[in-house]
């Protein structure tokens, strides 16, 4: 976008970031009131969960996908242009 600076791309970052933790939050509230509903109180079990290697693995991959996409939205994308 033109004459879009570094402090617009980093409030359209953070909007974004926020918008996307709310949807997980609300699914997470959801979630565990479903499970709670069903007699699976789930809050202790997560708190104290630790993932073996392989899980561990996978979620390291998501994070750096997710902090790769998040940090994609700085990328100086002026260069094209011209």
């Amino acid at each position: 976008m033109p004459g879009q600076g570094p402090e617009s791309k980093l409030i359209q970052a953070l909007a974004a970031l926020a918008e996307q933790v709310w949807v997980l939050k609300d699914r997470q509230i959801v979630t565990e009131q479903v499970l709670a509903a069903k007699g699976i109180d789930v809050l202790d079990e997560i708190e104290h969960f630790q993932p073996d290697a392989d899980l561990a693995a996978r979620m390291d991959e998501q994070r750096q996908h997710f902090i790769a996409t998040v940090m994609a939205s700085f990328r100086d994308d002026s260069a094209g242009d011209g």
